[in-house]
């Protein structure tokens, strides 16, 4: 509790006042002050709920977006009319066949806000096991479609910049 501090007002009372940091808000620190509490008991019990305030997201900036993403799926055709207006034809045909066949039936029922890092590990493990030969462009095409969502300030971090890319093994007795 040292971010409660004392301090004197004009009047020569003694008052009491904290600062607390709750977050990043468009890339910046974002710190919340409260002042003017008689009693350091009343000081801390609004610490105490700024605080957890802040650990429940009150002071994360939603999306301004009108559109209801809430799933990886709606996020995932959002994703795609946006992203068909930047390739060849046969280039979005390809990506979208295989991310339709791959990924979206694994994800698109997830909340965007509940996909974890472990979500999109099993996701890259699977995707090695059931299709060796593409894994690698479908898990940096999810990657991207996650990194929208951040974009858009849907999620506030990409779960799939920490996952772990397994290497495909080579096997060498044949």
């Amino acid at each position: 509790m040292s971010d409660i501090k004392a301090y004197t007002n004009k009047k020569g009372e003694k008052l009491y006042k904290f600062r607390i940091y709750v977050g990043l808000v468009d890339g910046k620190s974002k710190y919340v002050n409260r002042a003017g509490f008689r009693t350091k008991t009343e000081a801390k019990k609004a610490y105490q709920e700024v605080k957890f305030s802040a650990y429940q997201g009150e002071y994360r900036q939603e999306s301004n977006l009108d559109v209801n993403l809430r799933t990886f799926g709606d996020l995932y055709d959002f994703w795609l009319k946006q992203y068909k207006n930047t390739v060849r034809g046969s280039s979005y045909y390809v990506i979208k066949k295989g991310l339709d066949k791959n990924v979206y039936p694994y994800l698109k029922n997830k909340q965007l806000k509940s996909i974890t890092l472990i979500d999109c590990q099993n996701l890259i493990n699977r995707l090695l096991k059931t299709n060796p030969g593409n894994y690698v462009i479908l898990s940096v095409y999810t990657k991207k479609i996650l990194q929208y969502a951040v974009t858009l300030k849907l999620i506030s971090e990409n779960p799939m910049n920490n996952v772990i890319k397994p290497r495909k093994k080579k096997d060498i007795w044949k």
